[in-house]
């Protein structure tokens, strides 16, 4: 089988898809779960073309996807696959995501860190799969491993209180950065933010 190269946000709409599908439907058995999380990585590239390249072309070719498969399924059940999650989502398909921020966080806070904003985006990913955070808006868990980052990084108050201004909408901002610090003590993770 062959790994599929694609940036963070990919694999975060398709792993939202996935769960869309997985909690709507009363029972998925074990064999088509690939299916349906192939099917949801192609959507994911669908819906953010520019996260994945085959051939220059921004599109998950099918045949690709039946071959990192293993050729399990067929071309027929992938696409069924797609129409089954599009339903399962009401085609709602471009959800907000925290990675939606990254981009306006970069211009609008004061940092040129490029490090910072790599562990922003690998926190990004830990954080989003932690059941302490389900239910939190996106834009509060980045907001929050923000300033999680800023207060770990000494970084100057000044920019903590325009992370704070930014996220204006969230009151609990700080607490949910103070939960963000514990788990990842917790966990260790905050080894790999040594680098």
């Amino acid at each position: 089988m062959e790994e599929i190269q694609c940036q963070r946000v990919t694999r975060y709409l398709a792993k939202l898809y996935l769960d869309a599908y997985l909690l709507s439907a009363k029972a998925v058995p074990t064999s088509q779960l690939q299916r349906f999380g192939i099917s949801s990585i192609k959507l994911a590239v669908k819906v953010h073309p520019h996260s994945i390249q085959f051939n220059e072309s921004f599109e998950y070719p099918v045949a690709q996807a039946q071959q990192s498969t293993g050729m399990q399924y067929s071309r027929q059940e992938i696409l069924d696959g797609e129409d089954t999650l599009m339903l399962t989502m009401k085609f709602k398909m471009r959800l907000s995501t925290p990675y939606c921020y990254i981009k306006n966080v970069r211009e609008l806070v004061p940092i040129s860190d490029e490090i910072l904003f790599n562990q922003l985006e690998m926190l990004v990913e830990y954080c989003t799969m932690l059941p302490e955070l389900v239910g939190y808006s996106s834009g509060e868990v980045l907001f929050a491993i923000l300033l999680y980052l800023c207060k770990l990084r000494n970084i100057t108050q000044q920019v903590q209180q325009i992370v704070l201004a930014l996220a204006a909408r969230w009151p609990n901002l700080e607490q949910t950065s103070e939960l963000i610090r514990v788990r990842l003590e917790q966990d260790n993770a905050t080894l790999a933010l040594d680098s």
